[in-house]
């Protein structure tokens, strides 16, 4: 609603002398700026709704509770994407969707990717902030300096504000890039107020009446619309409005003495009520005032067309101006408090009658009702809690709550342990979950169920993967069959057991029984939920394209109308299966998709996201582009306080991962050599969402061998694992196994068996979709494809390994000097930091180079300040220094 353009009010009087104004400035900063009531916002609406058929328009109206950076920023980021094409601002919305209420909030970071987008736009857009006075906040105020420094020239700034803004505009005006109209410009002139006043019936006022108008309201349109309205009921409202006398401060005695007064004690106390809410419907209006006729009451005041100001297009919700608001939340003081209370209390049970619950807990927790707050989210149903999976949401209510009220209470030490259980607060969790002892033998009996199967969800990120069993297996037992949602997690945390220990049949049966009792609750959030389990065996067993259809039929037939934190995985699993079939465009789309949804939900599965993306820019061969998110995931790990044991082995597979490809073995070597040993031992297990990363670091660890000349370790290491999968019957991973080996016996000479091993991984592999290890060989198994040419699917693999993309000769040379130097730099330069480099070497300005590559002059300062401690130089001539030192450019 706040970004809801408002219309014009009834009875609205064009001004087009001001209108020129702002047409004729063509500056890329207008502001209006003048007392309460002065018609600020009224003109902004009418310039831009003239603008709206040339341009793109977008509004934000703000509060004081905007002086909150995050918040500010939120609702700036979707201001901009109203006018933007679809997921334009997603990446903004991304970084936001992460940062830590107690951590700094980094305003650059958050607007430089949508900077970018605002860039390649080319029709031109005004963006109107009203109400800017509410702003406070040096750090608002500064996030705006760095928007409006960085903006392209075809997007301009309208802001409204009372009095002096804390954006300093002295500059700006010596070099005309500000158009201002103030408090002398907005006064409606004497020809102005007598066309006003004639459009409302006044048609018996002389020149002179208009005239003593004029000087008793100073032109202000609000103290005009207040006299009409005041003056409506009077018999001879010309005659009064000759009597009027009184100072600069009529209006506000004329508020309460000549408007709210002679409005009566029906309409007073709906205005006194209704303006302790934030915005309000006639339904709303009805509950808080146990009254029946709101509708009609606010259909009497819009018809002023004063006070209201509509939220929606079909005009339900409302808010009122805020000078008027204001005023009548000091009236509303001097009832008391009781009735302040009550209405807030009131309002708390609508919106919970209509499951709103943010709103619901908000209003509650105004109302100062800490218990109904916790009743409320009491109120949660462990099967809602467990298919929705809202973390944030239900950990922001607990920082509102007292901690003695929680752990009072069985109920929501259930709630909250599940929350932070599923958020991977572990050691929280069971400290939470550790008080339920306290309570009577009976209530906790009664929970025992729901305590074992929170408690298997603890043990299975700690690793214990059998005490996770054992719990799971007690919770089945004690819960009852209408706990569909614990009892789901506890099958789905034995599905995830017997999947990591590549037990495939019992975890199949897991998973069969959680569908089905997904389908008995008649949740359909449930069945997506476990479909992530279905599609990752179909994945196991090699029926990728099976696994992407299942995932494809499942969320286009279970509709949701938010992204909930289900879909999120069901998108990056969907990219991780497509990655695997070396589709990357759509492998990369469908993984930028999911990985915000995790992100807001605070799902730590965001890892699976990652690893298709960093996977993808490695494919690509922009190793420092995969460092550079390797760096950013870890960031969002430790911003989230994730225990390390979820992903740290994952960082580092990874990152071996692109030091064997830049040639750095022995920084792989000892990790690699490490972690095989730790997964071959069982010591260890790997995360819930990454069962298969055993596997992928023992393939990682055969390229290490095969890159150090060890084929026959290699091939003895990929022997191995090939013989684990068979008695495991993970033919598809047996399949990718015999390929590693056979290669790897190709290379040690070992021609024949290499040849045995190679017919094997075909038959295994062929139908199954999967692509990449063929790619990941790329040249080591060549030779063994070539001796197969009989093999259809072999002809194919080799076609597709053979098979380059169209690239010059300076541009094949230059990635390869890319590739070469980056095996000597601590940190490796990404594609884009490199086109950066090379146009700084050609001496263009950082703002030449930002017009060139149609990016933010923030952004090329972040990648020269990238490339100077990659290079570890200090300065852009040392830059370009360097790099032609090492054949860069």
């Amino acid at each position: 609603m706040k970004l809801y353009r408002p219309p014009l009010p009834q009875g609205h009087i064009p001004r087009p002398r001001l209108i020129e104004l702002l047409d004729r400035s063509n500056c890329r900063l207008a502001v209006i700026s003048a007392p309460a009531g002065f018609g600020k916002s009224t003109l902004a609406i009418e310039w831009l709704q003239r603008l709206s058929e040339t341009h793109r328009v977008a509004w934000l109206s703000l509060d004081e509770r905007d002086n909150n950076l995050q918040r500010f920023l939120t609702y700036l980021v979707h201001a901009f994407g109203r006018c933007l094409d679809e997921g334009a601002s997603e990446a903004s919305l991304e970084q936001l969707s992460v940062h830590q209420a107690h951590q700094p909030l980094s305003f650059e970071s958050v607007l430089t990717p949508l900077l970018e987008e605002l860039w390649q736009l080319k029709q031109p857009l005004v963006l109107a902030l009203d109400d800017y006075h509410v702003i406070n906040r040096e750090a608002v105020h500064q996030c705006m300096h760095f928007l409006f420094d960085h903006l392209p020239p075809n997007v301009r700034l309208l802001l409204t504000s009372r009095y002096q803004m804390g954006v300093a505009i002295s500059k700006l005006r010596l070099n005309r890039q500000l158009a201002e109209i103030g408090q002398e410009e907005l006064r409606f002139t004497h020809e102005e107020i007598e066309s006003y006043l004639l459009g409302e019936g006044f048609n018996g006022l002389t020149s002179g009446d208009i005239s003593l108008v004029e000087r008793r309201s100073e032109g202000w349109i609000t103290g005009l619309r207040l006299f009409v309205m005041a003056l409506s009921r009077e018999s001879d409202p010309c005659q009064h409005i000759r009597a009027l006398k009184g100072t600069e401060q009529f209006i506000a005695n004329y508020l309460l003495e000549e408007v709210f007064v002679r409005l009566g004690r029906e309409v007073q106390e709906f205005l006194l009520d209704t303006a302790l809410l934030d915005s309000f419907s006639a339904k709303l209006c009805d509950a808080v005032g146990h009254r029946q006729n709101s509708l009609e009451l606010l259909e009497l005041l819009r018809s002023k067309g004063v006070f209201l100001v509509p939220l929606n297009h079909e005009g339900t919700w409302y808010r009122y101006h805020h000078l008027f608001a204001e005023f009548l939340q000091e009236q509303s003081v001097q009832r008391g408090n009781l009735r302040t209370t009550l209405v807030w209390e009131r309002a708390s049970r609508w919106f919970h009658e209509r499951g709103q619950m943010p709103q619901a807990v908000d209003y509650a927790l105004r109302a100062n009702d800490v218990d109904g707050a916790s009743r409320l989210v009491q109120g949660l149903s462990e099967e809602q809690l467990l298919a929705e999976q809202n973390l944030s949401q239900l950990l922001s209510w607990r920082a509102e709550l007292p901690e003695q009220l929680i752990t009072g209470r069985p109920r929501l030490v259930v709630i909250y342990s599940w929350a932070l259980a599923l958020s991977c607060q572990l050691a929280e969790a069971e400290r939470l979950l550790a008080t339920l002892s306290k309570f009577g033998e009976k209530e906790h009996a009664f929970y025992r169920g729901q305590e074992l199967a929170i408690r298997a969800v603890i043990l299975r990120g700690r690793s214990d993967l059998k005490g996770a069993e054992e719990s799971a297996q007690a919770a089945l037992e004690q819960l009852p069959p209408e706990s569909y949602g614990a009892r789901i997690i506890a099958l789905s945390v034995l599905c995830n057991c017997h999947l990591s220990r590549g037990q495939i049949e019992p975890a199949r049966d897991y998973n069969r029984m959680s569908v089905e009792e997904a389908q008995r609750s008649g949740h359909s959030l449930f069945e997506l939920l476990m479909c992530f389990d279905q599609a990752s065996l179909m994945m196991d067993r090699g029926h990728l394209d099976i696994a992407v259809r299942h995932i494809d039929e499942h969320t286009k037939r279970i509709y949701c109308d938010a992204d909930t934190t289900s879909l999120g995985r069901l998108y990056m699993l969907k990219g991780f299966a497509l990655w695997k079939q070396q589709n990357l465009d759509e492998a990369e789309s469908w993984a930028r998709r999911g990985i915000p949804i995790a992100e807001r939900a605070r799902d730590v599965s965001v890892v699976l996201g990652y690893t298709v993306r960093i996977l993808i820019y490695r494919n690509r061969k922009d190793i420092g582009a995969a460092f550079n998110m390797l760096a950013e995931v870890e960031r969002l790990m430790n911003l989230w306080d994730i225990p390390q044991v979820f992903y740290l082995a994952w960082l580092t597979v990874l990152k071996c991962d692109l030091w064997i490809y830049q040639g750095k073995l022995e920084q792989a070597r000892g990790w690699l050599e490490r972690l095989v040993e730790l997964y071959d031992s069982e010591q260890v297990w790997p995360p819930p969402y990454l069962h298969f990363l055993p596997g992928l670091t023992k393939l990682i660890y055969c390229r290490l061998l095969l890159a150090d000349g060890n084929p026959q370790g290699a091939a003895e290491v990929a022997a191995v694992s090939a013989d684990k999968y068979r008695r495991q019957q993970l033919y598809n991973y047996q399949g990718v196994a015999l390929l590693y080996e056979a290669a790897a016996r190709n290379l040690a000479g070992q021609v024949t068996e290499a040849q045995e091993r190679l017919r094997e991984a075909l038959e295994l592999l062929e139908g199954s979709g999967m692509i990449y290890p063929f790619r990941e060989l790329g040249d080591a198994i060549v030779a063994p494809l070539q001796q197969l040419g009989e093999n259809e699917f072999a002809r194919r693999m080799l076609a597709m390994i053979c098979a380059k993309a169209p690239s010059s000769p300076e541009k094949e040379s230059a990635e390869n000097r890319l590739l070469e130097i980056n095996r000597q730099l601590n940190e490796p330069i990404s594609k884009r930091e490199m086109a950066v480099l090379k146009l700084i070497a050609s001496g263009l300005s950082n703002q030449q180079i930002a017009d060139k590559l149609f990016i933010s002059l923030h952004t090329v300062k972040t990648h020269a300040r990238r490339i100077n401690n990659k290079l570890e130089v200090r300065s852009r001539t040392q830059a370009a220094a360097k790099a032609r030192e090492l054949g860069l450019v």
